[in-house]
């Protein structure tokens, strides 16, 4: 009998800096690369890239300044971008 992979049937985690993947995509950069800039393995450069407290802001403003200077550094690593907007609370 086979047992299950709990991490397995989780899915793909969601993707926590949407603006930086699409900005990689779109001057075809990949992981590797700025792993690389960061003298990070890629595996590591994927950890701090899927878990927010890891990425240190030195290492955002390394990534910015090499690869993305024209992007600011909040547009960048901006979590939420793509999410909509959370309504205010209209109760007085």
């Amino acid at each position: 009998m086979q047992t299950k992979n709990p991490i397995a049937e989780k899915g793909p985690r969601p993707n926590t800096y949407p603006n930086l993947r699409a900005e990689m995509a779109r001057r075809g950069l990949t992981s590797q690369r700025l792993a690389q800039a960061l003298r990070l393995n890629p595996g590591t450069l994927s950890a701090k890239l899927n878990d927010p407290s890891r990425l240190r802001l030195d290492e955002a403003f390394l990534l910015r300044d090499r690869f993305f200077p024209g992007e600011s550094v909040e547009y960048l690593f901006d979590r939420h971008a793509g999410q909509p907007p959370v309504p205010e609370d209209t109760a007085c």
